[in-house]
């Protein structure tokens, strides 16, 4: 990525090529490069600068929508992270549509009372497992796997209840 700046290394365009640059003064250059003076038809002098891809924080998150910005002398596009504010597993308030914190204040959460089944859907044991426990169960009389499923299936339903 590339800017062409004024003199005062003010933004006047992005580039993300150098084979054909328009102007700004909207004549085109071919085969422009970095550093190099650009003109427009009146003489006011234009730079095409090089932006230096930064990262800054830790996290999963993008925390911005980076732009090119001019940093100690250079133009920059910083990216910054963050550790998400809410963990990988959903975090909903509540499913009693008539519950409310201590300050009075609802904690059902709409959205999570039309989503839940997907929530549990993603969190079950595969189709696969679950046959091949029912398999082993009733076919073999070994009920190991399927009282271990069942234990993950209930510990879903604990993790996303169902709305009341």
């Amino acid at each position: 990525m590339y800017v062409v700046e004024n003199e005062k290394h003010e933004k006047i365009g992005i580039l993300h090529n150098l084979s054909m640059v328009k102007r700004p003064d909207g004549g085109m250059t071919s085969n422009a490069k970095v550093d190099e003076q650009l003109y427009d038809e009146g003489g006011t002098v234009y730079f095409i600068r090089k932006v230096e891809e930064v990262s800054e924080g830790t996290g999963s998150q993008i925390a911005n929508t980076p732009q090119p910005e001019y940093v100690d002398g250079k133009w920059k596009l910083i990216t910054k992270y963050k550790e998400p504010a809410v963990p990988a597993e959903i975090i909903y308030q509540g499913t009693d549509k008539d519950a409310k914190n201590s300050d009075g204040v609802p904690t059902y959460d709409e959205f999570y009372a039309d989503n839940y089944k997907s929530y549990r859907q993603s969190a079950y044991p595969s189709v696969d497992e679950l046959m091949v426990a029912l398999w082993e169960k009733e076919v073999e009389g070994r009920a190991t796997d399927a009282d271990a499923l069942e234990v993950k299936r209930q510990a879903v339903k604990t993790k996303y209840p169902a709305p009341e």
